[in-house]
């Protein structure tokens, strides 16, 4: 480890003996030790971050989810459009079933989109 190289015994005892599980040594204690004891910089033991609280963890998962179901919603309304120029290039018929057959997405799937398909079908 980083600083320990002239104390590597030292350390390995320290080490050993805090795997040990009649001494439970916390990092605290470990960093205590290490820059009381070694005189090394035991500051990557222990974080000063502030822990976020159940509330915020949940607002941010909410957040992200609702971020990556738009992200999605996009690029799945974007292949959808992309099947329909490239039928309407064709010049076929579009229809939902072969909206669905042509793009790999359910037939549900494209339902769910139709509204919004059907102004990109009328350009």
């Amino acid at each position: 480890m980083i600083g320990f190289e002239h104390n590597h015994v030292e350390l390995e005892r320290v080490l050993s003996s805090a795997k040990d599980k009649k001494n439970r040594y916390t990092k605290g204690k470990l960093k205590w030790y290490i820059e009381e004891q070694l005189n090394l910089d035991g500051s990557y033991l222990v974080s000063d971050k502030e822990r976020l609280t159940p509330l915020e963890i949940k607002k941010r998962q909410s957040t992200a989810g609702n971020t990556t179901n738009e992200k999605r919603r996009l690029g799945t309304l974007e292949t959808l459009k992309a099947t329909i120029d490239n039928l309407l290039v064709d010049n076929k018929k579009v229809t939902q079933k072969l909206v669905s057959c042509e793009s790999g997405y359910s037939i549900v799937t494209v339902k769910r989109y139709w509204s919004d398909l059907k102004t990109h079908i009328k350009k």
